[in-house]
């Protein structure tokens, strides 16, 4: 399946794939920038891009945790392959190792979360064959979009005035929300249309389809409409009740025991050198 990013942003295929629990690759492409995303069972375990300073080698000579010798002496494998050779020569250990992808996942996903050009494809078959997992905060990285984009590209997403915007249960305590935020959200305690929740919140529109659309991406709010791509069967078997997982403690499931697979070639792979 695939699309244009002006058609559906890289924050919703990713919100949206996890919440329906689908694995596979998600690639997102920018002119001659390319970004690719793997899931497992809606996780998020890696991220990796082909820009330069994106690459491992990149953050390792940056942080002067490994010389430009060493690193040549290596040759050029794959980022995870790179990372699981200077493991095996004792350079690094695996708690290094893992905190360094953590950044640098995070730091790929920060660059196509704001690409509103483009084009996307998700792959169900391409798997993530590494033994490598990064956890990035994804509900942070989401909320941390929404906030940057371009407010007419914002208010676009909402199409319908009566579409219900509706309180979540168990929110979550330790996240950050602006004040323009945080009064939203409060305003929503039951079912409430979109436009009578913009006259009561007395911001402008702009304003208050940002708020509701940073809440909405975070998992503090349900809508009503979101704009859809993947097919409701595509969802796994255990992610069926679309409505228990937008609760903020089910949107970004926990990480689960990984059974390595088998990696499958492609030809368009720039994970390895």
């Amino acid at each position: 399946m695939n699309g244009k990013l002006s058609e559906q942003p890289p924050a919703e295929l990713i919100r949206e794939i996890s919440l329906k629990g689908l694995s596979g690759t998600l690639r997102l492409q920018q002119q001659r920038v390319e970004v690719v995303v793997y899931f497992e069972d809606g996780r998020v375990i890696f991220a990796a891009s082909n820009l330069r300073n994106l690459r491992l080698r990149e953050y390792l000579q940056k942080q002067g945790l490994v010389s430009e010798k060493e690193l040549s002496a290596l040759g050029t494998p794959s980022d995870p392959g790179l990372a699981s050779a200077l493991c095996a020569n004792g350079r690094l250990d695996r708690r290094t190792v893992d905190a360094l992808f953590a950044t640098q996942v995070a730091d790929v996903l920060r660059v196509a979360l704001l690409w509103m050009e483009g084009r996307w494809d998700f792959n169900e078959r391409t798997r993530f064959g590494d033994s490598v997992r990064a956890e990035p905060d994804l509900r942070g990285l989401l909320m941390e979009a929404a906030r940057r984009v371009q407010p007419k590209f914002v208010s676009s997403r909402f199409r319908n005035p009566n579409e219900l915007i509706s309180p979540v249960a168990g929110l979550p305590n330790n996240i950050s929300l602006s004040p323009t935020e945080g009064f939203v959200l409060s305003r929503v305690d039951i079912p409430t249309k979109l436009n009578e929740l913009i006259a009561i919140s007395g911001l402008s529109d702009l304003e208050a389809y940002r708020a509701i659309y940073v809440l909405s991406l975070g998992g503090f709010l349900h809508r009503e409409h979101w704009w859809s791509v993947f097919r409701r069967e595509q969802a796994t078997a255990h992610s069926t009740d679309l409505e228990e997982r937008l609760s903020p403690v089910n949107l970004f499931p926990p990480r689960l025991n990984y059974r390595e697979k088998p990696r499958k070639k492609t030809s368009r792979n720039f994970l390895s050198g």
